[in-house]
């Protein structure tokens, strides 16, 4: 616990290098409904979005929300009733093993971003993106627009 608190105020004194991803504020200002569930303290993920350069999401969760931690399916919980939405309905990014297990306890898909590990270190994820740029193709395989080609006669 001590190391990890070390740890932790030794990141909130230097974010020089934190950088945000590729596509990660378009993502952020697009979408009212979104959650960023992360298992840093609250103070260290505010310090990382704002070196960052990006705009507070509707709701932050951190480690000190929540009981049992990932892969245990209480943080993503807790990220869906912040939204008032049904877990089944939710799409996690991640980009770790222990954050895949959790989105997948949770009931929710999980669309693993390969940028901390590889795919095969992320085993059961709904798909895998290489990129966030990439998550408007694996929202539309995984929810397909509805066919409008046929319209009613009247």
């Amino acid at each position: 616990v001590e190391e990890g608190a070390l740890l932790d105020a030794r990141e909130l004194q230097d974010t020089r290098e934190v950088a945000a991803l590729v596509g990660a504020r378009a993502l952020l200002a697009e979408h009212d409904r979104l959650a960023i569930v992360t298992s840093c303290p609250r103070a260290l993920a505010e310090a990382r979005l704002q070196a960052a350069g990006l705009p507070s999401p509707t709701a932050l969760l951190t480690a000190e929300c929540w009981s049992a931690g990932k892969p245990h399916p209480e943080p993503f919980l807790l990220g869906a009733r912040a939204l008032n939405a049904d877990p089944a309905a939710c799409v996690v990014l991640e980009d770790s093993p222990a954050g895949v297990q959790s989105g997948r306890a949770a009931g929710m898909l999980v669309f693993a971003v390969l940028t901390t590990h590889v795919q095969h270190e992320l085993p059961g994820a709904t798909a895998y993106l290489h990129a966030l740029t990439d998550l408007p193709q694996a929202l539309a395989l995984h929810y397909p627009a509805p066919d409008r080609s046929c319209r009613a006669r009247s």
